[in-house]
Formats: C-alpha cells, sequence, structure tokens
C-alpha cells in the first residue's frame, strides 16, 4: 500500500454514498499506528469499513514501510462486523491465495453476499493459512461460472480451518463443487459446523453440507445441518459430496442431519460418492437426513474403491437413520456395487437416540454430548438459569421470565 494513513482514509473515500449502509464516515484502521497489534503483522479490525477496504486493497502492504500485504497478513476481528450492502470480492486467488491467520475472535460477520463468475468462490477465494474462530452468519452465495470451487466460508482450503460456523445458502448454476463450509478442501478441518446451509449445484456438480469435495485432507469435529441437492447427475452428500485420491480422506467425528438429493446421481447421509485414494477412513460417525438418489445409502452414495482404483474405505463405529421422516429412508448403509470395510450399522430413530448405542461402539463423552430422547451433539449443551418475576405463578396474570447463559 505504502501510502500514509490519511492518504489511504482519502483513497478509500470513507463517508461517501457507498457506505452510506454503514451508517456514515469511517475512519480506516491504520496497522502502523495500532496499540493492540502483537508484531508487525497483526491488524485488529473492529469495523466494516475496515473490513471492505481490506478486500479491496487484497495485495496492498498493511502499512507504509511494510512489505507484508493484507493477503500475508494475521487478521483479527475485535468486533461483530456487518457487511449488508457490501458486495464482497473472495479474499484471495489461486496465483494470490490467502496464506496469513484470520482469527475471528468468535465475533459474528453478517450480511455477506457473494455473485461471482470466479473459479475460486467464498468469503475466502483460495486459502493456504490459519483461519480460526469464525462465524459467518446469513452469507448467500451465488456461483455463476462452470467448474466453480464455492463455500460460504473459502472457496479452496489447503491449509487449516479451526472453530469455524456458517449459516446462509450456497448454490451454484453451473457444474461446480459447492460446499456449506468449504468448496474444495485439501487441508484439515476442526471445529466447525455449516448451520442450516442450503446448498445447491447444477447437475455434474458435486454438493455437500459442509465440504463439496476433499482430498488428502482430515475432517474432524464437524457436523452440518442443512439440506444439499444437485440438479440432475452429480454427487451429493450430508456432510462430503465427495472425497479420495492423494492419500483419501479422513472422517472423524462428524455427522450430517440435513435431507439429501442426487436426483441421477449419488446421494449418501454422509458422504455421495469416494473415488479412489489410498486411505479413506470414516470414525465415529452418523447421518439422519433423508436420502433420496439413483444411488442411494444411509451413509454412503456410492464408491469406486476397488483392486485397481485405491483402497481401503474403512468405516468404524458408524450408524444411519433407517426410518422415515424423521430418517434417511434408505435401508442400505452403502448404495449398491460399493466395496467397503468395518462397521457401518443402520438403526431406527429412537435406537440412534440417547448414548446406548454409541457408548457401545466406543464413543466417548468430551466430544460427543448425550441426551435421552436426542441424537448426540459435538457442541456442549446451553446451560441456561430462569427466574420469575413475581416468584409465585398466578392464574390468567403475566409473568417474566429472566434467563442468564451460563455456559455455552
Amino acid at each position: 500500500m505504502g501510502a500514509p494513513c490519511d492518504q489511504r482514509v482519502a483513497h478509500r473515500g470513507l463517508g461517501g454514498a457507498g457506505h452510506a449502509a454503514h451508517g456514515g464516515a469511517r475512519r480506516h484502521h491504520c496497522a502502523a499506528d495500532d496499540a493492540h497489534q502483537r508484531d508487525a503483522t497483526w491488524v485488529d479490525v473492529s469495523t466494516a469499513a475496515q473490513v471492505e477496504y481490506i478486500d479491496q486493497n487484497q495485495n496492498a502492504d498493511i502499512a507504509s514501510g511494510s512489505t507484508t500485504p493484507y493477503l500475508a497478513a494475521h487478521i483479527a476481528l475485535t468486533a461483530n462486523i456487518s457487511l449488508s450492502g457490501f458486495a464482497w470480492t473472495p479474499f484471495g486467488t489461486r496465483s494470490t491465495e490467502f496464506t496469513g491467520t484470520f482469527n475471528g475472535n468468535g465475533y459474528q460477520v453478517t450480511g455477506v453476499t457473494i455473485h461471482s463468475s470466479a473459479v475460486y468462490v467464498g468469503f475466502f477465494g483460495v486459502a493456504n493459512g490459519t483461519i480460526e474462530n469464525v462465524s459467518l452468519v446469513g452469507v448467500r452465495v451465488d456461483a455463476t461460472g462452470s467448474g466453480a470451487n464455492v463455500g460460504g466460508l473459502v472457496g479452496a482450503q489447503f491449509g487449516s480451518i479451526t472453530d469455524a460456523t456458517v449459516t446462509g445458502t450456497v448454490s451454484a448454476t453451473g457444474a461446480a463443487t459447492v460446499g456449506g463450509l468449504v468448496g474444495t478442501q485439501y487441508g484439515s478441518i476442526t471445529d466447525v459446523a455449516a448451520a442450516a446451509v442450503t446448498v445447491t449445484a447444477a447437475s455434474g456438480g458435486m454438493a455437500g453440507g459442509l465440504v463439496g469435495s476433499a482430498t488428502g485432507s482430515t475432517i474432524t469435529d464437524a457436523h452440518a445441518t442443512g439440506t444439499v441437492a444437485v440438479d440432475g447427475s452429480g454427487d451429493a452428500g450430508g456432510l462430503l459430496g465427495s472425497g479420495g485420491v492423494n492419500g483419501g480422506v479422513d472422517v472423524t467425528d462428524a455427522y450430517a442431519t440435513g435431507a439429501v438429493t442426487a436426483g441421477a446421481g449419488d446421494a449418501g447421509g454422509l458422504i455421495g460418492y469416494v473415488f479412489g485414494g489410498s486411505n479413506n477412513q470414516i470414525s465415529n460417525t452418523y447421518a439422519t437426513g433423508a436420502v433420496q438418489g439413483s444411488t442411494a445409502g444411509g451413509m454412503l452414495g456410492t464408491s469406486s474403491i476397488g483392486a485397481s482404483n485405491g483402497g481401503p474405505l474403512s468405516f468404524s463405529a458408524s450408524f444411519w437413520d433407517t426410518g422415515t421422516n424423521p430418517g434417511t429412508g434408505v435401508s442400505v448403509g452403502v448404495g449398491p456395487g460399493s466395496r467397503y470395510t468395518g462397521s457401518l450399522t443402520g438403526a431406527t430413530t429412537s435406537a440412534m437416540e440417547g448414548a446406548s448405542l454409541y457408548t457401545a461402539a466406543g464413543w466417548t463423552s468430551g466430544p460427543w454430548y448425550f441426551a435421552a430422547g436426542a441424537f448426540p451433539s459435538l457442541q456442549a449443551p446451553t446451560t441456561v438459569a430462569v427466574t420469575t418475576t413475581p416468584t409465585t405463578a398466578t392464574a390468567g396474570r403475566p409473568v417474566i421470565l429472566t434467563a442468564t447463559v451460563a455456559a455455552i
């Protein structure tokens, strides 16, 4: 960037018509005079104007005299951010990846809207760094390019994601790879969720509630609850659209509850298609959403694993709900003609609630939380203390309930 902070403010045009949606004038964050920097490559961000400036100046240096661009910086949120009314440009491309750290510090980013014909589409286009403690609420991602990699958080991920949550809608009109959190995953994902993200791909695409396609990667402590659909042929999975090759994919302690549809393609409650790889391990997982497809399985739609195409594909202590509404409505765990080894069990809805089915298979409390009459969760239940005014209720009279969240 190279210009003094005041010049950068003028160049950004803060307070102009383009920022009416954010409440008028704002002073742009200046990394050089930020008292909260951990070192010269950290940038603290507290306003939408600062986030927008960074997005529009991705390759610029973070301060005068610095040789660190925003794409390689360590960026930390220090407040909730609303990006409503701002057309977001995916942060990072294949030739200029994001290689720094993005720490959301548990704050929410709302109103992210992306409409793009690019190959890599998401809040981050291509990330090869560290993304952590991020919460994107109500994203809307619409990709129009064929062959695109599309995710609510990242289009293509080569680094690590830890403690991230996305809600909203992610869709592609071309034959794309689409995921609620990540489009195409090559790195590691831990402690993440794509909660109520509606994921849609066109015919020939791959769609997953959490990840569209994963290769040579690990997914741990993860879940997805949104609906997933591929229009026509393609692969659709409640958690992962497809996975395999280059070392395979390792999924541990994960679940999916959303309905999955692939009209003329492969549909699985957890994974749509596994297509090779030296080692594919699926452990301590379950799926409960309704599944419909030309080739359908309660856990896995189909696989091409065989003597001439990688292997093995192994399930361990994994379950699918054989019921219908709720349940997958599918009597087989893996679609016809697929090969796998290990433990894969179908059970009724009532049997899949509570702890006994899972603890008998070796699941433990810690990552998992069990409650009677409910499916296992990877999130600690919320403890709420409730007081009433008055302390004694009278029929026909109003009562005020005051709740204090003690833990999340």
